[in-house]
């Protein structure tokens, strides 16, 4: 048996990272509600940043943000993601290491009002969403139009049974 080299590796998380974003849907679903809502703490810290209060409080708000996005996305990702993977160590290995390092970067965060590292996991946070949300078929709009339909055509197989 072939090892796989470490960049198929990643080519794999990439395409899996990259794929989801060809979706309109899954792109303003992202956006919307995970960026502009979810984040919604972040925004109003930094109005207050630009009306005069520490930087500091920003990136804790982001922090905060960052790791309440990525906790949930990276057990999903352990959950669904990686079962399905030709690469599962290595891809448990990436995540687990990754997750690791935010919450290192919680700690710096926190405690000495670190932007750069607030910034950084919130990227990641994101990356974490993507990928643990890939395989939703939910956030697309082919497959929504085609469980609607298909609810449509069973609709009414109940009535003409009794």
């Amino acid at each position: 048996m072939e090892h796989p080299s470490f960049s198929e590796i990643l080519k794999d998380l990439y395409h899996k990272s990259i794929e989801p974003c060809k979706e309109p849907s899954f792109i303003l679903y992202f956006i919307f509600m995970v960026v502009i809502f979810g984040g919604i703490g972040v925004l109003l810290s930094l109005w207050q940043c630009i009306n005069g209060e520490p930087l500091k409080y920003v990136s804790q708000n982001m922090m905060t943000y960052a790791v309440a996005l990525s906790v949930p996305a990276a057990l999903t990702i352990f959950l669904h993601i990686i079962p399905h993977s030709d690469y599962k160590v290595s891809h448990v290995i990436i995540i687990l290491s990754i997750l690791i390092l935010q919450v290192i970067a919680v700690c710096f965060s926190f405690w000495d009002g670190h932007f750069i590292i607030a910034f950084i996991s919130t990227i990641i946070s994101w990356w974490y969403w993507i990928l643990a949300n890939s395989c939703n078929g939910s956030l697309g709009d082919k497959s929504y139009h085609s469980q609607i339909k298909k609810d449509l055509q069973n609709h009414g197989t109940k009535w003409d049974s009794n």
